[in-house]
């Protein structure tokens, strides 16, 4: 077992950062779509 770099943090928190962005950006996708359909 390594010791894990800098860099190795660095590129772990980016990929987990994006996960979590795609999900936030999914989620929004899916409210905004049922409040269209709730108002319209």
């Amino acid at each position: 077992m390594r010791n894990p770099t800098t860099e190795d943090i660095v590129t772990e928190a980016r990929n987990f950062f994006s996960l979590i962005g795609m999900a936030v950006f999914l989620a929004r996708g899916c409210a905004r779509r049922k409040l269209q359909k709730s108002m319209g």
